[in-house]
């Protein structure tokens, strides 16, 4: 066992040790757990695992104890202080999941009577065995989510309750630190990647790898195997467990839809393939962050022959009438390229959006807000068509994204 493998036991050791027993209720609410059973044994067993996802096991036990109040522990542990440790901190970003820090903080803000009010609310909902052993607001909340009727993307409940019992300061700390999507899942969740010209589908897999999204990477594929293929990723619930999902596709294409390999094709709809992770279609990512990224290379009308032999079975899979993608549903991100199909005939050919976009990602990660990296990847693409007329890159973003997002 190396060195810093001791230290972090060590810590975890003191902790457990040194906690009350509310506070090792929250810690292990905080390494991901609903358990109730707050014994030392627990808290060293939440604290492993934690400390055993997490890139920077350190920060996420300044962070647990930081939010505890612990600069005891945290000085006789790291010989920090708190400002330091909450300045080595701010520098990674977000270390604990949002939405638990939230809940923490909310329950320590609440008195008894609070506590009490919240459970005659909640009498139809919690069994009376339930509320009974709830003793603060964390608990309430622990029993909630165990039923489903709390989570980072439901809070409704939370909030009817605390404007019920005239808490409208926590109301508005909830609507405050929920306006970021939480990415803390590892992996953050599952990346497709469909490269169907042989051009940048392994740069954007080494840079979604990067970000820690687990990448699933196919190459060469005609409209209907992008079709079988997406459509098995939409029914594939445990694989799309994570906090977002990511869909990038490479492909000669038409207004409307993507053709794959086989150019004589009718292909298959772009907002066909958007619809296959709604959250009607895919519960799993409901309230999550789902983005796609399409580099359409156009293939003149007038070079194509239909061939009505090729064309995709009837089961939705048909050649939308539109031209224009308008996202309707929440938590999508659009972001669609396209430029003439001669442009792969060049040498080393390389998409300057697809380029762009992996460039300002590994860049970005924490520090901007997504849509601010599109932003500047438009603008990038602008710069572009102004030096190369004769390479023109058109771009089109369309988004109902609820909060920022930091991709790392």
């Amino acid at each position: 066992m190396s060195p810093s493998s001791d230290s972090h036991l060590l810590a975890i050791s003191v902790l457990a040790e040194d906690l009350s027993c509310g506070e090792r209720r929250k810690v292990i609410y905080l390494c991901g757990s609903l358990s109730t059973d707050c014994s030392v044994d627990r808290v060293r067993e939440a604290l492993s695992f934690g400390v055993d996802h997490h890139g920077e096991p350190p920060l996420f036990i300044m962070s647990v104890l930081l939010l505890l109040g612990r600069n005891d522990i945290l000085k006789k542990v790291y010989k920090v202080r708190g400002k330091e440790a909450e300045s080595q901190i701010r520098t990674h970003g977000q270390i604990l999941p949002t939405f638990r820090v939230l809940i923490v903080t909310l329950s320590d803000e609440m008195d008894t009577d609070d506590v009490n009010q919240i459970k005659f609310l909640l009498s139809k909902t919690l069994t009376r065995e339930k509320l009974d052993n709830s003793k603060t607001f964390l608990d309430v909340v622990i029993e909630l989510e165990k039923l489903d009727s709390v989570s980072p993307e439901r809070v409704d409940l939370l909030e009817k309750c605390l404007h019920h019992i005239g808490r409208l300061d926590l109301v508005k700390k909830v609507a405050v630190q929920l306006e970021q999507y939480s990415l803390m899942a590892d992996p953050r969740g599952v990346c497709v990647i469909i490269d169907c010209v042989g051009k940048d589908g392994e740069m954007l897999e080494a840079a979604f790898k990067t970000l820690h999204f687990n990448v699933l990477l196919y190459q060469m594929l005609g409209a209907d195997e992008i079709f079988k293929t997406l459509k098995d990723i939409s029914k594939n619930r445990e694989s799309l467990r994570g906090d977002a999902f990511i869909c990038c596709i490479i492909s000669r294409s038409t207004a409307s839809d993507l053709l794959g390999t086989n150019t004589h094709s009718r292909g298959i709809s772009m907002d066909f393939i958007r619809q296959l992770f709604l959250a009607d279609v895919c519960p799993v990512l409901a309230g999550k962050p789902k983005l796609f990224f399409i580099q359409g290379y156009r293939v003149s009308e007038m070079a194509r022959v239909e061939d009505e032999q090729g064309q995709l079975e009837e089961d939705g899979c048909q050649s939308s009438p539109t031209t224009h993608y308008i996202p309707k549903e929440a938590d999508v991100l659009w972001s669609q390229s396209w430029t003439d199909e001669y442009q792969l005939q060049k040498e080393q050919h390389r998409s300057v959006y697809l380029e762009t976009l992996t460039d300002a990602l590994r860049k970005a990660q924490r520090k901007m807000n997504l849509l601010d990296v599109v932003m500047e990847v438009n603008g990038a693409i602008f710069d572009h068509n102004e030096k190369n007329p004769e390479a023109i890159y058109s771009c089109d973003v369309r988004h109902t994204l609820r909060k920022k997002l930091y991709l790392q």
